[in-house]
Order: C-alpha cells, then sequence, then structure tokens
C-alpha cells in the first residue's frame, strides 16, 4: 500500500486509544515508505509502535 487517506489514520488512532484504555498492547507492521512518511510526518509515530516486520509486532505485543 502507497497511500493512506486521513479517515485510515482516524480510524488507527482511535483503535489504538481505545486499545490502550484497556491496556491492551498494538503494533502495526510492514508499511510501505509512502505511509511510513505520513506517519512520520503527522507525529502518529511517536503515538503508535511501529515495527518493520509481523514478527516484530507480535514479538511487541506479546512481551
Amino acid at each position: 500500500m502507497v497511500y493512506i487517506s486521513s479517515a485510515g489514520l482516524r480510524v488507527i488512532l482511535q483503535v489504538s486509544k481505545q486499545l490502550e484504555r484497556h491496556s491492551v498492547r498494538f503494533a502495526i507492521c510492514s508499511l510501505s515508505k509512502p505511509v511510513r512518511d505520513v506517519f512520520e510526518v503527522s507525529g502518529f509515530d511517536q503515538m503508535i509502535d511501529i515495527r518493520p516486520s509481523r514478527a516484530d509486532a507480535l514479538a511487541a505485543v506479546n512481551g
């Protein structure tokens, strides 16, 4: 995927905040460079755990 809409960003942020309220760990992974750039420019990379691979994301949320 090379594009994420503002609606998509809002959904990811809402899910992240909702899970955080329930003390559930959340990570996303395997973002393309353009999508990763959007996360960095918008500051989402400071609020959401972004990992390079599925294995890394699973390890992060499983402790």
